[in-house]
């Protein structure tokens, strides 16, 4: 189940597709006093996992409703994480650098962390506009594989700029979780079988 606010500030439950266990908070837009109330009579007494997949700048609000969580089955992202919790939400992994040890880099900035496992889909033209999402959802035909990012990527020119799309498959999401089975981070799929929720 996926719980916010809407634009109005009011309190909004939204059913998830698949079969995700647990409570998924956003905070697409900022709570009114009332949708708080809303809010909190709605998790009063609720026992199982809840992740504040947040993308925003921290709010106090949504932190005073944050911290009021129980802090066992709880999962933050990073800009919260001085609040009681279990797991840190990990930042999406961007192929910047390689992966095993940017996964260390989080491991070891915020202790137990939570991994969403998500494929990646990251376009780079190299014209200082940096590392943004992949709007073409087509996979080509011909890429090539890399160890280092564990994930597949095409180069390309687009008006003389060299352009790079990296993306996964089936093939590559598996190595990367593979990579991910360690001590302190808990992938998304594990929660129930770890009693999280």
């Amino acid at each position: 189940m996926g719980f916010g606010f809407d634009a109005d500030g009011s309190f909004r439950q939204t059913p998830l597709s698949g079969d995700e266990a647990g409570l998924l908070l956003n905070d697409r837009f900022d709570p009114s006093p009332e949708g708080l109330s809303a809010a909190r009579a709605f998790l009063e007494g609720y026992e199982g996992l809840i992740v504040c997949d947040f993308e925003r700048p921290k709010t106090p609000a949504l932190a005073d409703l944050v911290g009021a969580l129980p802090s066992a089955r709880l999962v933050v992202p990073p800009s919260y994480c001085e609040l009681p919790h279990s797991h840190v939400l990990a930042p999406a992994y961007v192929p910047k650098e390689p992966f095993v040890p940017w996964l260390a880099a989080q491991r070891a900035r915020f202790g137990p962390i939570f991994l969403d496992a998500g494929p990646i889909n990251w376009v780079l033209a190299l014209d200082g506009s940096g590392f943004l999402p992949d709007k073409d959802s087509s996979r080509p035909a011909q890429s090539q594989f890399s160890q280092a990012l564990c994930c597949r990527y095409t180069t390309s020119l687009s008006g003389g700029i060299p352009v790079f799309r990296f993306f996964d498959t089936a093939e590559t999401l598996l190595r990367r979780l593979e990579l991910a089975e360690a001590p302190g981070i808990l992938l998304a799929g594990q929660a129930a079988e770890l009693g999280l929720c």
